[in-house]
C-alpha cells in the first residue's frame, strides 16, 4: 500500500508551518523534536503522522490554526520549503537540541505549564527546547 501522503512531506510541512519565521537552526530544532518523539514514541506511534498529527501536540495541526489550509497549496520549490526540507534531512544526524521532545513560542507568556517540569535545553530563534528530565 502506497500512502496518498507521505510521510517526509508531512513532516517538511510541519516544519514550514511551526518555524516559517525562524532561522535555519530553529528550523532543525523542530525536526529533530519529531524525529526524538518518534524514536521515543513519545506522544507517538513511531510515524511522523503519528507524531505530528496528534491531538494538541503541534499547533499547527490543531483545528483552530488558520494556516493549514493555506499549506496545501504551498510550492515545494519555494526558498521556504526547500529549507524545511534541508532542515529534516539534516535533523537525522544532528544534535542540536540533545534529545529535546517539546519546544514552545518563547514570546509566549507565561510559558507552558509543562515547561517548569522539564529541562530546558536550549533556545533557537524564537523556541524555546526541552526534554524530560532523566
Amino acid at each position: 500500500m502506497t500512502p496518498l501522503i507521505d510521510q517526509d512531506a508531512l513532516a517538511v510541512v510541519t516544519i514550514r508551518l511551526e518555524a516559517d519565521g525562524e532561522p535555519y537552526a530553529g528550523k532543525v530544532g523542530v525536526a529533530e523534536v519529531i524525529r526524538n518523539r518518534m524514536r521515543r514514541l513519545y506522544s507517538s506511534d513511531g510515524t511522523v503522522s503519528g507524531t505530528v498529527l496528534r491531538r494538541l501536540q503541534f499547533s499547527c495541526w490543531n483545528a483552530d490554526d488558520p494556516r493549514r489550509a493555506k499549506m496545501c497549496s504551498a510550492d515545494d520549490a519555494t526558498p521556504l520549503s526547500r529549507a524545511a526540507r534541508d532542515a529534516w534531512n539534516e535533523s537525522e544526524h544532528s544534535a542540536r537540541v540533545s534529545g529535546a521532545t517539546l519546544y514552545h513560542a518563547a514570546r509566549m507568556a507565561p510559558y507552558p505549564d509543562w515547561a517548569s517540569r522539564v529541562k530546558f535545553i536550549v533556545q533557537l530563534g524564537g523556541h524555546r527546547f526541552y526534554r524530560d528530565e532523566e
